[in-house]
Parts: C-alpha cells; sequence; structure tokens
C-alpha cells in the first residue's frame, strides 16, 4: 500500500498536506499520527505534527457507508479502528445507526494511542465524548487547543461515515469552565470599552469560543463587537457606542 509522511503546524494540516501529496480524498486512507506539534520553549525545540497516511482499501470502503456491511453485525475493525486497551463503555450517548457506522470511541482512542497518551474516552448522551486520564491535560492543550484539533479530526471521519450529529469532545470538565471564563471576560472587556470608549481586542479565538463571547455582547448596552483576521482563529473587537460592523455580532 501507498504511503506518505506529512507535516504542519497542526494535526489537521499535515494530514491535508500528506492527502496532496497522495491525490486522494480522506476516505481513502489511514492516518497514523506519528508526531504532535510541539510549541517548544522561546521558540526552542518547537516540531511540528506529523502523521503516516496510508491508502487502505477497508477504511476506504468503512468511511464512504458501504452498504454491504448488515447492520445487526459488527464490522471488522481495520488498525486505526481497533479497540483502546481501556474497557469501553456502552455507546449510551451516540445515535445507534450512528454507532453501527463508525465508533467514535474506539477511533479516537486509537488517535490518543497513537500520540502516547494514557487518556481513556467514554461516551456521553447526547453526542459527546469525554476523556479522563493521566495525560488528559495534554489532550487538552493549551486553551483548548488539542482538544478542538482531536475534535475537528473526529467529526470530519465522522462526517465521512454518514454521522449526522456532531460529536463534542470534552475532558475533566474544561468546556464549562473555558465558557465561564470567556463569559466573565466578555462583560469586563465590554465594560472597559464603554469606560474608555475605545475599542478593545481579544486575543484570537475559536470559532465555538467566539460565539460564547458574542452571545455575552449581544446582552450588553452600548457596545458592537467584528471579527478581525482570517482563518479559524480571529480576534474579537469590542466597539464603544454600540457600533455594529460587518462580521459583527455573530460567530465569523
Amino acid at each position: 500500500m501507498r504511503s506518505v509522511v506529512g507535516e504542519g503546524g497542526t494535526i489537521d494540516e499535515a494530514i491535508a498536506e500528506a492527502l496532496a501529496v497522495l491525490g486522494v480524498g480522506r476516505e481513502r486512507v489511514e492516518i497514523e499520527i506519528i508526531e504532535n506539534a510541539t510549541r517548544g520553549v522561546l521558540g526552542i525545540g518547537r516540531r511540528k505534527a506529523r502523521v503516516r497516511a496510508t491508502i487502505r482499501a477497508p477504511l476506504r470502503d468503512l468511511l464512504a457507508g458501504a452498504a454491504t456491511t448488515p447492520p445487526a453485525r459488527a464490522p471488522a475493525a481495520p488498525d486505526a479502528f481497533t479497540e483502546p486497551r481501556h474497557d469501553r463503555p456502552p455507546h449510551d450517548g451516540l445515535a445507534a445507526s450512528s454507532a453501527a457506522a463508525f465508533d467514535a470511541v474506539a477511533f479516537l482512542g486509537g488517535l490518543l494511542r497513537d500520540m502516547r497518551l494514557d487518556v481513556r474516552v467514554r461516551s456521553e448522551a447526547p453526542n459527546g465524548l469525554v476523556l479522563d486520564g493521566p495525560d488528559c491535560a495534554a489532550a487538552i492543550g493549551r486553551r483548548g487547543e488539542v482538544l478542538d484539533a482531536l475534535e475537528h479530526v473526529v467529526n470530519r471521519v465522522a462526517e465521512r461515515a454518514g454521522v449526522a450529529e456532531r460529536i463534542v469532545l470534552d475532558g475533566e470538565g474544561y468546556r464549562a469552565r473555558r465558557k465561564t471564563r470567556l463569559e466573565d471576560l466578555a462583560r469586563r472587556l465590554a465594560e472597559r470599552a464603554r469606560r474608555r470608549g475605545k475599542p478593545v481586542t481579544i486575543n484570537p479565538l475559536s470559532p465555538a469560543d467566539r460565539r460564547t463571547v458574542y452571545l455575552v455582547l449581544a446582552a450588553e448596552r452600548g457596545v458592537g463587537a467584528r471579527s478581525l483576521g482570517q482563518g479559524v482563529y480571529r480576534k474579537v473587537v469590542i466597539i464603544p457606542g454600540g457600533v455594529r460592523r460587518r462580521g459583527g455580532t455573530t460567530a465569523g
């Protein structure tokens, strides 16, 4: 089977590079995480994310949702979907039809194993996956960047398998704590913008974090907001006087 190694600033970028070299879609390959990206200290020791992409027919058939597998029969799992070493809980948090097409718990467990992280995965209603274990903090990452990347990869693969529901990842209650901190930050900076009469900028946020901030600002009097920048992570500018510009008050 043809195999290539891709590199990038994130796991997703490394996968995209490998797919471009192979000239095939994501559903045609099996992905092995070789190394996660690290920032290093003061720029020293920084490393790119590295993945190995291998064209693999069984994986292609699985991700394309081949209709040849009877629903009542458990499909044979290829290497990337092997059972995690930890006991796997029942799929009470994922729709039965989706679980039959794609085993998110097993897939994410294998992904974390490849990252050399000792993290358990369990399903949580209605469509969540929860992480816990000794290396959970590393799986969350700074400001949740690793957790967001893992969630993105899981959902991309799930979409290929025909899963309609979006899967949400969390660990150690991180999402709730992050939401509370962002809400408090948005209120404080809105007050600062009103008091000083000058725009205030929040550092780049993910789309989910921007939505949290926009919801808070929508309830604040005398301020508006807009996104600044390109790509997934963008800054949010809080504008005094209720001025709303293009891209504001929505999770853009």
